[in-house]
């Protein structure tokens, strides 16, 4: 939807329309015409740039040299966070919202403009996640992995895993992968990799089930995978809320270390 002003014409007295950008949807971006910006971010910019592989198409809310990307606002299941890109806290705010942004609101903000964007959406809970980076194989590992497809049977999982599990479509649509142990014939400790930019890979969702736990199946499963990723040349990536210490634990023992811990704003 566009508005229109009229404007002086020329010297002949005829006038021209200029058109106004009034809409949510006048301000969107096709996720291809951000790729410099996504390229420059460095790590700030792995998710976008996996999400850039799979929906270049992809309608980018944006707000002057700020945008949001990721998350609800795209209808997009198996993204449940956003990352907000550039320094003006005053776009972010206005950006996070857009009704389309707000909804089941989980964004990721700049470190350095968290406090004033907070201050401006002071309705989002702040908080903060740990972004943990493993670029040398770690020690250990050596689990025997099962690779898992949208058609393993689901009697083959411990039924925890198999309810934490997305919709097998989920999987095969954006290149997500899951790697599961075998305990006493059952998948009992799965990982899964969600994100793939090129050069970096996210490793998320770490979970073993309650009766396996405690046998060192998630450490296990942990460090044989992201020493696969170091093989192929790929720097692990590792998200965890800066709460959770069992499983920051986990990541320190696979040989990750930390680069820095976003601020998180969501919804109360």
């Amino acid at each position: 939807m566009h508005a229109c002003a009229w404007e002086p014409g020329d010297p002949l007295g005829r006038l021209r329309f200029r058109v106004l950008e009034t809409s949510v949807t006048a301000a969107t971006m096709p996720l291809g015409a951000l790729a410099p910006r996504l390229q420059a971010a460095g790590l700030w910019g792995v998710f976008g740039r996996h999400l850039l592989r799979v929906r270049p198409e992809l309608a980018v809310p944006v707000d002057g040299d700020a945008f949001v990307l990721g998350g609800p606002m795209h209808g997009r299941y198996e993204v449940g966070f956003s990352w907000a890109f550039g320094d003006d806290a005053d776009a972010i705010a206005r950006l996070l919202q857009r009704p389309a942004v707000r909804e089941r609101l989980h964004v990721y903000v700049p470190e350095a403009i968290a406090a004033d964007v907070h201050a401006r959406v002071p309705q989002l809970a702040r908080a903060a996640d740990h972004l943990l980076t493993c670029t040398r194989p770690p020690p250990g590992g050596g689990a025997e992995i099962v690779a898992l497809t949208p058609d393993t049977p689901r009697e083959r999982f411990d039924p925890e895993i198999a309810d934490r599990l997305p919709p097998p479509p989920i999987w095969q649509r954006f290149g997500f992968a899951y790697h599961g142990v075998l305990d006493r014939g059952v998948i009992a400790s799965v990982l899964e990799t969600t994100v793939d930019d090129g050069d970096h890979v996210a490793i998320q969702q770490v979970f073993t089930a309650s009766a396996a736990r405690g046998r060192g199946l998630g450490r296990a499963l942990l460090r044989t995978v992201t020493a696969g990723l170091c093989a192929r040349g790929r720097v692990a990536v590792y998200l965890c809320a800066v709460d959770n210490l069992a499983s920051l634990s986990l990541a320190r023992s696979a040989g990750f270390a930390l680069q820095r811990s976003p601020a998180l704003l969501q919804q109360r």
